[in-house]
């Protein structure tokens, strides 16, 4: 009764359905009611997580680490928390956490590990998030780090070692996490606890892997398994801006902080040029303004000067020549030439779906006519005088309103 008001009756609906329908509490019993348990929801994934090793077809194939890599697959099919089972855990993100969560073992850890840094209750290491899809990680294990481009079944086919033993041919894609080399922490909402083993199910943040593992990546108990698919967006970075910093002694800053921005994002892209510029590569304005304000107050911590929006005119015409065929993920840069079917694309014409596959668009491509053409060549000064004027008005209503 005292939540009601009369002269606002916008309060008074929105205290009735805080009775009515808490949302915590609606929300929470709509998933339990309409969400499938994580034994029928991980058969319908499956195959969005990792590739089945049933499906590998090469002409030579070792069969023990086939059958190694079918077991690692029941076991996160069937969501296995036995103490015997494989360990797997994907890396979805590294975030930052300060020195002072930590605990005293994991401090001691670190600070062995780099004798030469300081380390305070305000300074930030990054912690790998990530969720156990299989078996008991505990801090005592010895772990294997998978790359992306890690493949067990290429050039291991006269390997007869035990599992235990890393080959040479892979240890360019596998890093190996000796025991006691990390520590693992259970996330609740913004809090860490740490823990001494997680089963599967769980979401855990582990310290110790900023080393290894740059934005995704596979932590499994043996390296006989293809690593899980990394993360897709459907949004490519197409912003592209110069960074430099306002002072050149902190140019080291910057670069350091670009790394650990890289890390922390897990979309923005980074590189140098050829003409030496830092080149950094965002979704959009938004997406901008938002990595270049955590660069310079959160990694770079110095003042940074960002260049205009960089644009690479590549964009060609090239003739379809029957018998040689022209590959275009071969000649466009990224990330025009990752577009899905680019390579059926032929005869001028390529067909693609939006993001609800609802609609379909096909763009057909084809030359214009000479006298088209010869006109435009003729008309050139005229064009430009027209854009001239636009510019012109652009400006003058700008400035009439004060903006």
């Amino acid at each position: 009764q005292r939540e009601i008001n009369i002269r606002d009756p916008r309060l008074t609906i929105q205290a009735i359905f805080r009775k009515w329908l808490p949302l915590s509490d609606s929300l929470l019993r709509m998933i339990v009611r309409n969400m499938s348990n994580p034994i029928l929801a991980q058969t319908i994934r499956i195959h969005n997580l990792i590739t089945n090793p049933s499906n590998r077809t090469l002409e030579k194939m070792n069969n023990v680490i086939l059958n190694k890599m079918k077991s690692v697959y029941n076991d996160i099919l069937t969501c296995n928390t036995d103490a015997s089972a494989n360990q797997i855990v994907f890396i979805s993100k590294m975030t930052p956490i300060r020195v002072g969560d930590l605990s005293a073992l994991d401090l001691t850890m670190i600070c062995n590990k780099n004798p030469n840094e300081k380390y305070d209750n305000t300074k930030e290491i990054f912690m790998a998030l990530g969720r156990v899809f299989s078996g008991v990680i505990d801090r005592n294990s010895c772990l294997y780090v998978l790359g992306n481009r890690h493949d067990p079944l290429v050039n291991t086919f006269d390997i007869t070692s035990d599992e235990s033993s890393l080959p040479e041919s892979l240890q360019s894609t596998v890093k190996i996490l000796p025991p006691g080399s990390f520590g693992l922490y259970i996330c609740l909402g913004p809090s860490v606890y740490p823990i001494d083993k997680a089963y599967a199910g769980n979401i855990v943040g582990i310290i110790g892997l900023d080393d290894f593992v740059f934005k995704t990546g596979t932590v499994s108990s043996t390296w006989m398994t293809e690593p899980m698919k990394s993360i897709t967006f459907q949004a490519k970075p197409m912003v592209r801006v110069a960074v430099e910093p306002i002072s050149h002694n902190d140019l080291n800053k910057l670069e350091i902080g670009m790394h650990e921005l890289y890390q922390y994002d897990p979309v923005v892209e980074i590189g140098v040029d050829d003409s030496g510029q830092h080149i950094m590569t965002c979704l959009g304005e938004l997406h901008l303004e938002l990595c270049i304000k955590t660069l310079q107050e959160k990694f770079a911590k110095c003042e940074l000067k960002v260049s205009e929006p960089l644009v690479s005119f590549r964009e060609t015409v090239l003739p379809c020549i029957s018998n040689q065929p022209v590959n275009p993920q071969l000649i466009l840069p990224t990330p025009w030439k990752e577009i899905a079917n680019l390579q059926y694309a032929c005869n001028g014409r390529y067909k693609f779906n939006c993001n609800n596959n609802n609609i379909s668009f096909t763009i057909r491509c084809f030359p214009l006519p000479s006298q088209l053409v010869d006109l435009l060549d003729k008309s050139s000064s005229e064009l430009s005088s027209y854009d001239k004027e636009d510019n012109s008005e652009t400006v003058s209503v700008t400035n009439s309103n004060n903006v």
